[in-house]
């Protein structure tokens, strides 16, 4: 009894993750119509038709303002992100919405990347909280930096906005830096613009799936990233 408790609270973040995971699923197979309702009546297609006139009337200048949105949501990890997204894709359409958030995301991260190198720790410790940092700090001066900041960026469910400050302070460089964020956060941001092209398309039910398989890769992302992080940070102390 006392080894299956121990089992249970060495592994409850990974059966928490599966269990959220499975349930997510079950509701969406059991419970579509009743969820394509919802979600008509939360992105209801008249508002977010109001929303996208509004913003193409402004012309170039919209086009613009999410682009800054973009950048600042990196700059300030806090500010939320998958809306405007999806909001993007409703306006722009899956590229051109993918292609507007990346450039703002790149924008945002050329700007953390000179915040962090001009003014380093003490002005990154008043943006990003301290135990964000402290959990990185074992695998910041890691010899596979390359490749973990790489799978963080592709991964969905990780705090990818938050650790661009991270990668900011390893030895990435610039160009590594920016080509990493260029191409691994491609697929997670695109399969939001896609989700936003059907729901203002009236393709609610697949808009909802795409959104759903987002929101599951995005709990199995988070599960990974803890756990990795856990692992390398006992074996940087097993280490000491």
């Amino acid at each position: 009894m006392n080894n299956f408790k121990d089992y249970i609270n060495r592994h409850k973040t990974l059966i928490l993750s599966i269990f959220s995971a499975l349930c997510l699923t079950l509701l969406i197979i059991l419970f579509h119509k009743y969820l394509s309702k919802i979600f008509m009546y939360i992105f209801n297609v008249d508002n977010m038709t109001y929303i996208k006139d509004l913003l193409c009337k402004t012309g170039f200048m919209g086009w613009i303002i999410m682009v800054l949105y973009n950048a600042a949501r990196v700059i300030l990890p806090f500010l939320p992100a998958q809306p405007f997204e999806i909001l993007s894709g409703v306006m722009y359409g899956s590229f051109l919405g993918m292609l507007n958030c990346m450039l703002g995301i790149i924008l945002g991260s050329l700007v953390v990347f000179y915040i962090v190198n001009k003014f380093g720790n003490n002005l990154v410790l008043k943006l990003i909280k301290g135990e964000h940092i402290s959990k990185y700090e074992s695998i910041r001066t890691s010899k596979k930096i390359e490749i973990i900041s790489f799978l963080i960026f592709l991964l969905p469910g990780t705090p990818k906005d938050t650790f661009t400050y991270i990668a900011a302070f390893t030895t990435l460089g610039l160009k590594k830096f920016l080509l990493f964020i260029s191409i691994a956060r491609i697929p997670t941001v695109l399969s939001l613009t896609i989700a936003g092209s059907n729901i203002i398309k009236g393709n609610l039910i697949t808009g909802i799936l795409i959104y759903a398989v987002t929101i599951i890769l995005t709990l199995l992302g988070c599960l990974f990233h803890n756990k990795f992080l856990e692992k390398h940070s006992s074996k940087k102390l097993q280490s000491k």
